[in-house]
């Protein structure tokens, strides 16, 4: 019985990671494209871009 609890705890620890990477990388990934589309647009400069993209360096 113990150690289904504790495959369940690892279970349960394993899909929070999981998600919070998802959602990190899903808000990410939507804050490029809209970089990107504020480009296209001519809403932002390339200077202004570039600013921005070297605020964000992983």
């Amino acid at each position: 019985m113990e150690q289904s609890q504790k495959d369940n705890s690892k279970y349960t620890w394993l899909k929070k990671i999981g998600l919070a990477g998802f959602l990190f990388f899903l808000v990410k990934g939507i804050l490029w494209l809209v970089l990107f589309a504020l480009l296209a647009f001519g809403f932002l400069d390339e200077t202004t871009a570039e600013k921005i993209k070297n605020f964000f360096v992983f």
